[in-house]
């Protein structure tokens, strides 16, 4: 679930900051194995370094395979894995 621009941009203003800008963009990724998602995954949960290689590659894999399920593969095999993008900024 994601928040509307706007609310956003009230929790910005609510917390101290002026001059908001909240700008949400949808972003299309395409891979063509789960591998590919898998190596595309990796550096982003680097926070389960600590673990042991084995628990890291079992704990990746369930979020890739978790990630397949909620995404769209085309009949070619293609994974679509689509993301919100948000970038907000503001002067406090």
């Amino acid at each position: 679930m994601f928040f509307a621009d706007e609310e956003y941009r009230n929790l910005l203003e609510c917390a101290g900051f002026h001059e908001v800008s909240v700008i949400g963009t949808w972003h299309e990724s395409f891979f063509t194995t789960r591998e590919a998602l898998i190596n595309f995954a990796k550096p982003l949960l680097n926070f389960i370094s600590h673990l042991p290689k084995t628990l890291q590659q079992e704990f990746t894999e369930e979020v890739v395979d978790r990630v397949i399920s909620m995404t769209t593969v085309s009949d070619d095999g293609i994974i679509h894995y689509k993301t919100f993008n948000l970038l907000a900024s503001g002067i406090k």
